[in-house]
């Protein structure tokens, strides 16, 4: 763990999201892949380690940093999502501003920057997580809630902290297409997200089921392995939301 936060033996890698509306890419998730040399197989082994040795702060940062060094010009139009913790921002030894500087050195705007919200750890200190995050989106930084759907912790962030993007856990969106009670879940997630005026994230899409169960649902955006599996590069092409619908796809990995 500490080799991996000093030497930075991490990969970058971009997972388009596109527009259900158009099929233009309208941003990308940023994630990392520990080196062969870091002597973790997968990232989730690499952060189950971080919280284990109460370095997730320092871990985040560095994937962080990361994350913006590789991912060079995202276009006027598109935005990048790093992903952090809720421990991380509730944390003393974080500072948004330390997120900032690193955006404007590798030329990300802080209005094309997203900080997702993950499900790695629960909320300790509510009132600082909520400070960190209103100075983010002070800041022109959105928030998005990620793994809605996936257990209490989402939830909880979804009903306590303001944000600008809800991302459906894909356990959800692949359930909905065979499972009643799941779509249900999703369309009241949906109406919640226009009445605010937030957008929506159907997260791992993998099949054109997935897919069609998703278009049904009027959602804003989407993004799995039936779109583009994360890549080192943002080189992607626009996706023919017709075609795809006859696609086989295929089953995503857990990250």
């Amino acid at each position: 763990m500490v080799r991996v936060a000093s030497e930075d033996l991490l990969t970058a890698v971009y997972q388009p999201i596109y527009s259900l509306t158009t099929g233009r890419i309208i941003g990308f998730e940023g994630l990392v892949r520990p080196s062969p040399e870091s002597g973790f197989s997968n990232p989730t082994s690499l952060f189950v380690a971080a919280e284990a040795t109460r370095r997730t702060v320092e871990l985040d940062v560095v994937c962080a940093r990361a994350v913006l060094a590789g991912a060079g010009d995202l276009g006027d139009d598109r935005y990048l999502s790093i992903n952090l913790s809720p421990r991380t921002l509730e944390s003393d030894a974080f500072s948004v501003q330390e997120i900032l500087a690193l955006a404007r050195r590798h030329g990300v705007p802080p209005s094309q920057l997203v900080v997702e919200l993950t499900e790695r750890e629960s909320v300790d200190d509510l009132r600082q997580l909520q400070q960190a995050i209103s100075t983010l989106r002070r800041n022109e930084v959105r928030v998005a809630i990620d793994d809605v759907g996936a257990g209490n912790a989402g939830l909880r962030l979804l009903s306590e902290v303001e944000y600008d993007i809800l991302k459906i856990d894909l356990s959800l969106v692949r359930a909905s297409a065979t499972h009643g009670a799941s779509e249900a879940v999703l369309r009241a997630l949906g109406t919640l997200a226009r009445n605010r005026g937030h957008r929506i994230v159907a997260e791992g899409i993998e099949t054109a089921d997935h897919l069609e169960s998703v278009l049904e649902l009027r959602y804003d955006a989407g993004q799995g392995y039936l779109f583009g599996r994360a890549e080192p590069t943002l080189d992607r092409q626009p996706i023919d939301l017709f075609e795809l619908l006859s696609a086989p796809g295929e089953e995503e990995p857990a990250a």
